[in-house]
């Protein structure tokens, strides 16, 4: 998928969550993980993406506006909703849900930021989780 065909089309989303991520993958024949990775390099707005497997986090990447200081916690917290689809075999998140960004990151004063986290299984030992900051204190200087 092309860069100049992927801006055009984003045009018509919003915001990055799993609906956009789903529709696009359809209409570039592509994975959920792939296209979800790649918004996240392109888009202006502050998204992580984070893979985990039952052991702990395997990569993530962070939007260009995401802050250097907001690496994902080594393990998954129990109170994400993906520690739940990947422990307990829970259900992808249907919408976007807010947490306290302490569930996600070890950064002074986190939990009193909100972020939002709607994650899919990729396969049993494998989830990824796109993260969406609604504070601006998670912004790159």
């Amino acid at each position: 998928m092309t860069e100049v065909m992927l801006k055009l089309i984003l045009r018509d989303y919003r915001k990055f969550n799993m609906h956009a991520v789903r529709q696009l993958a359809r209409t570039f024949n592509t994975s959920k993980t792939a296209m979800a990775y790649r918004l996240v390099e392109m888009v202006k707005g502050p998204c992580i993406l984070a893979a985990y497997r039952k052991s702990g986090c395997v990569w993530h990447i962070s939007s260009k506006s995401i802050g250097h200081q907001w690496w994902p916690h080594r393990v998954l917290d129990p109170q994400s909703n993906a520690y739940s689809i990947l422990f307990n075999g829970f259900r992808d998140d249907a919408t976007m849900s807010d947490l306290d960004a302490d569930t996600w990151f070890d950064v002074p004063r986190a939990d009193r930021i909100e972020i939002g986290e709607q994650s899919f299984r990729v396969h049993d030992d494998l989830i990824i989780a796109p993260l969406v900051a609604s504070s601006e204190r998670m912004l790159a200087d």
